[in-house]
């Protein structure tokens, strides 16, 4: 209804880009990522979702800068940061995921699930 009566309402298009992204419909949640963002350029958490269906994909590279974009656009984004580095690890890229992990975790002690991400960099 909120689109119906004001169709560029960044949280209600977001909130629909989630939707059908977990739909698996891929195709209208960019549809709405590249509304928002023509919109909001610097929405971090568009670019978060963005990488998310490009890694999806197996589209590493995209992935990797829109997760580079999103945590440019809100350096306290830890899922990005988290993406971005699972990225790094899924392009082979060991060493720099590790660093990246542990960046996260000194500066997220609380976030206890990153620490299994840093085994896989083993």
């Amino acid at each position: 209804e909120l689109l119906q009566t004001n169709p560029i309402h960044l949280e209600a298009n977001y909130c629909m880009a989630q939707i059908y992204f977990q739909m698996g419909d891929f195709d209208a949640c960019m549809n709405l990522l590249d509304t928002i963002l023509s919109i909001h350029p610097e929405h971090a958490s568009s670019f978060l979702l963005g990488g998310q269906i490009y890694f999806t994909e197996g589209n590493l590279e995209k992935a990797k800068n829109c997760f580079a974009k999103a945590i440019e656009y809100n350096p306290k984004l830890v899922d990005a940061q988290i993406a971005y580095a699972n990225t790094l690890l899924a392009e082979g890229n060991k060493e720099d995921a590790m660093q990246a992990f542990q960046t996260i975790i000194s500066h997220h002690p609380e976030r206890s699930e990153i620490k299994s991400y840093l085994k896989n960099c083993l």
